[in-house]
């Protein structure tokens, strides 16, 4: 069988709550929303397909020399869903010794709603994109803060947001409407909200970070985050590559 996973590589990774951990990547093609400010967009129309047992020797290999965290990403992922939940299930049951061997993530957009952790995903890293929410994608944000709920032993949940110093308070508001909306009469004790600092080339990434973690510290913004688990946790893989591409 083949899949719509346009690259495999080994890096670190440089977002979230797992940032610095030693990675396998597998890359899906192919995205329904398409950013502007997207770091991948050459994924977007790549239609390359790689074998499921290529893959499986790749993630194999990575994983007999000491890689023990499986990234699924894009492109946007749910958009092959069901051949990915395939590959996952095979990497589960021909790859890792036990259950606990293994932790995987898969990083999604949130807007094409699918039930993640019965496939075995530890972590569902959703990085919504602010200008394109309608009531379908927060239906569908909705839908997976909600899953989680259903287990005895909590699952992981991430929800990243690319911030700017510039229009930081613009891009608070934003986001504190989006998750008062999504939580409602909700349960999110289990969702870590990260402020990802937004790269640019000719900005001091540094200086930007130490900005932004300043700021959130004042006692407004703590107050009125008061209810999430709110980060500040820069792209380590811009501080060291930039948009270099396999980093």
């Amino acid at each position: 069988m083949n899949l719509p996973v346009i690259e495999v590589f080994k890096s670190i990774q440089g977002e979230g709550i797992c940032v610095g951990t030693p990675s396998v990547f597998i890359r899906t093609g192919g995205c329904n929303l398409n950013c502007d400010f997207c770091d991948t967009s050459y994924s977007w129309k790549d239609k390359t397909e790689m074998n499921i047992d290529g893959v499986l020797e790749f993630v194999e290999l990575a994983v007999e020399q000491g890689y023990n965290h499986i990234v699924v990403t894009g492109g946007e992922p749910t958009l092959h869903w069901e051949k990915m939940e395939i590959l996952l299930e095979r990497i589960g049951r021909e790859i890792a010794d036990d259950p606990w061997e293994l932790y995987t993530t898969v990083e999604t957009n949130g807007s094409l709603y699918q039930a993640m952790y019965s496939a075995g995903v530890d972590l569902v890293s959703i990085s919504p994109k602010m200008d394109k929410i309608n009531d379908a994608y927060l239906n569908s944000l909705r839908s997976y803060v909600d899953e989680p709920l259903g287990y005895f032993s909590m699952r992981d949940m991430q929800f990243k947001f690319l911030v700017q110093y510039k229009q930081i308070d613009e891009d608070l508001e934003k986001i504190h409407k989006l998750m008062e909306n999504i939580r409602m009469e909700r349960i999110i004790d289990h969702v870590i909200l990260i402020l990802q600092p937004m790269w640019h080339k000719d900005d001091d990434y540094l200086k930007v970070t130490q900005q932004i973690a300043d700021y959130i510290q004042t006692p407004e913004i703590i107050h009125r985050f008061s209810g999430f688990h709110l980060r500040v946790i820069p792209q380590l893989h811009k501080f060291l590559w930039g948009n270099q591409r396999y980093k």
